[in-house]
């Protein structure tokens, strides 16, 4: 028997018991889409955090009060001082931007509307630091942070919130903690995973930023213990860290501060999310397993069902490795059919969590390639033991077989 006969053979047997073969195929249907749909989720998501987190943190570190000594031990934390930020920006040269934030809980209100507010003190460069956009109005100015002037800068979900679908904000008046501030800008919604996943939840930009002297003299001018830095495009972040903590340790004596770059945090990020992903693709190939057993169990029923048949077969000419490879073609077609059925149905639950967090979440030919395998896989090592036990039979009990 020819390999295209073994095909249509196989194809019989697997049409004229339908629901049979439906049933066998559901733990692999539910196994390669379940992983194939985490997979794509898992990469999908973690590419679209590398990117927002790129745009951002491209060329940039964060410095941290404290650290370890020598010999490992935890060193004395002083926290930043106002010299210090003006030591980093003029004694090194490649450094090119330093912010800083301050934040406290308040209540914001415009008339009758209040809303239970993060509020943001932040410098003047924080909106060049951070790449963000103005949708309308301006941002505060150098002077007015050092006075701590009473402005404010509302994201769209906070201008939603106090003053009401489509409104206006700029050049109106809000209250922060009992404190009157003049709406100056409101913020471009940001985009990214993060902003999406926000805006997803129904919370939307409820951002609140006012200048850094403000929050730092309403809550007692609390320690800088962290800064994030910028250095110049032709500047090397790691060599500038190293830079910047030797200046700062020499400057306070005996005390310890450490830093970390941004490519060092998307690598963690990135081990992180390989870790999940490849757990719950494991646990979701247990159903694999399970139909995998299921495919056998099936097959050894149809061994038995077929027993006259394999019989007549054999009788009339066919070799073990005609009816083996009969049986293990039937295997494998039960695994690959529900592999590709799997694959089309994973395509729907990647299609709509990649609508409803607006990033590209892609079914990629790689995985497709490694899902159809493994299903073929699946199916030559639970078929190899019920297409080898109907290959062994004897001719003469086979037909004898009721």
């Amino acid at each position: 028997m020819t390999l295209l006969e073994s095909l249509r053979v196989s194809l019989e047997a697997l049409l004229n018991n339908k629901l049979r073969s439906i049933l066998t195929m559901l733990g692999i249907i539910i196994g390669v889409g379940s992983v194939i749909a985490i997979f794509a989720m898992g990469r999908g998501t973690e590419m679209a955090v590398r990117g927002e987190l790129e745009s951002i943190g491209s060329g940039v570190f964060v410095l941290v009060a404290g650290g370890v000594d020598a010999t490992g031990a935890p060193g004395r934390a002083e926290p930043f001082t106002e010299a210090d930020l003006r030591n980093l920006k003029t004694l090194l040269p490649e450094v090119d931007m330093i912010n800083t934030a301050a934040s406290m809980g308040a209540q914001a209100k415009a008339g009758t509307r209040t809303m239970d507010a993060g509020i943001q003190g932040v410098p003047a460069n924080n909106l060049e630091f951070n790449q963000d956009k103005l949708a309308e109005g301006r941002w505060f100015t150098e002077a007015e942070e050092q006075s701590g002037a009473r402005v404010v800068i509302l994201g769209q979900g906070a201008v939603k919130k106090l003053f009401g679908e489509g409104a206006s904000a700029v050049g109106r008046s809000i209250s922060i903690a009992g404190y009157p501030f003049d709406v100056i800008g409101v913020r471009e919604a940001p985009t990214g995973l993060l902003a999406n996943l926000g805006g997803a939840m129904g919370e939307g930009d409820t951002a609140v930023f006012v200048p850094i002297t403000f929050v730092r003299r309403v809550t007692g001018n609390p320690p800088i213990m962290m800064v994030q830095v910028k250095v110049k495009p032709e500047a090397n972040p790691s060599q500038v860290m190293a830079d910047a903590i030797t200046l700062l340790e020499r400057s306070h004596k005996g005390a310890r501060f450490s830093g970390q770059t941004f490519d060092s945090i998307l690598g963690a990020i990135s081990s992180v999310m390989s870790i999940i992903t490849g757990v719950l693709s494991a646990v979701a190939g247990i159903s694999l397993l399970v139909g995998g057993v299921g495919i056998m169990n099936i097959m050894l029923v149809s061994v038995t069902e077929r027993t006259r048949e394999i019989g007549l077969r054999k009788a009339i000419g066919a070799s073990y490795r005609d009816i083996m490879i009969q049986f293990l073609i039937e295997a494998v077609m039960l695994s690959l059919i529900g592999g590709a059925i799997g694959i089309l149905l994973a395509a729907i639950p990647v299609f709509f969590v990649g609508r409803w967090l607006k990033i590209d979440l892609l079914l990629d030919m790689t995985s497709i390639a490694l899902a159809l395998g493994f299903s073929v896989g699946v199916g030559v090592i639970f078929g190899v033991y019920p297409a080898s036990k109907a290959a062994r039979l004897d001719p003469i009990e086979a037909l004898r077989y009721e």
